[in-house]
Formats: C-alpha cells, sequence, structure tokens
C-alpha cells in the first residue's frame, strides 16, 4: 500500500510585501518655485493625492495631468504619493522638471511601471 501526502495549498498574496510602498522624493526648491509630478496609473486604480511635504492640502492626482505646486518658503521637502496599492497601480512616473535631490523610492518596488523620467542632481566633492 502507497501512502500519498496532501500538502495544504498557502495562499501567497502577490505584492504582499511591497503593499505600503508609497513613492516619494525630496526636492530642494526656491521661494515661489513649482514641483510639477506625474503619475499614471492602470484602469481602475482608487484616487490617489500627494502630499507636498509643506504642511499645506494635499492635491488630487488625475492620472496622466502633470500637477503643479509652489512652495511659498525655499528649503527642501518631501513630496509623497498617496494611494491604496500603489505598488500595483503606477504605471508612469514623470519627475523630471523637479529639482530632486534624492530620496527617491526605488521604482523597481512598482510592478507595472513602464515609465520613469526623472533625474537626481548629485555633487561630486573630491577630498584634499
Amino acid at each position: 500500500m502507497k501512502k500519498i501526502f496532501i500538502l495544504a495549498a498557502v495562499p501567497v498574496l502577490m505584492g504582499k510585501l511591497n503593499s505600503n510602498i508609497r513613492f516619494s522624493y525630496t526636492v530642494t526648491v526656491t521661494n515661489g518655485q513649482a514641483t510639477t509630478p506625474k503619475f499614471t496609473f492602470g484602469v481602475g486604480a482608487p484616487a490617489a493625492v500627494v502630499d507636498w511635504g509643506d504642511g499645506t492640502a494635499q492635491s488630487a492626482v488625475t492620472s496622466g495631468v502633470e500637477m503643479n505646486h509652489t512652495y511659498t518658503t525655499g528649503g527642501t521637502y518631501k513630496v509623497t504619493l498617496l494611494m491604496l496599492r500603489q505598488d500595483l497601480w503606477i504605471t508612469g512616473i514623470d519627475i523630471s522638471s523637479d529639482k530632486v535631490v534624492g530620496g527617491v523610492t526605488p521604482i523597481q518596488y512598482f510592478k507595472n511601471l513602464t515609465v520613469f523620467s526623472g533625474s537626481i542632481y548629485l555633487w561630486y566633492i573630491k577630498g584634499t
């Protein structure tokens, strides 16, 4: 007589580890300077807003439309996209017009991202 062992299947939720990932980046601006990100999402994506990091009201995001936020006070700010399961919904990010100085969320977390446009200003200081 042969014995057969049946292992219980354990469901795995795709993207579970990345479900709380939020896209963010840090900008440095002068008084009156704007930041203009554009986010694109897959069809059926939940609502999204951007927290500009300066204490002003969050702004609703329309997929594929460039946003515009003007900072009244110069400084360094963290811009954060707030949206459920953005690791699955984001298909495009364009921060190429913004003066990004770092803090960019690694784009490999976003499984359906097909377009990323942006640059980061870096400085190299040679030791004496």
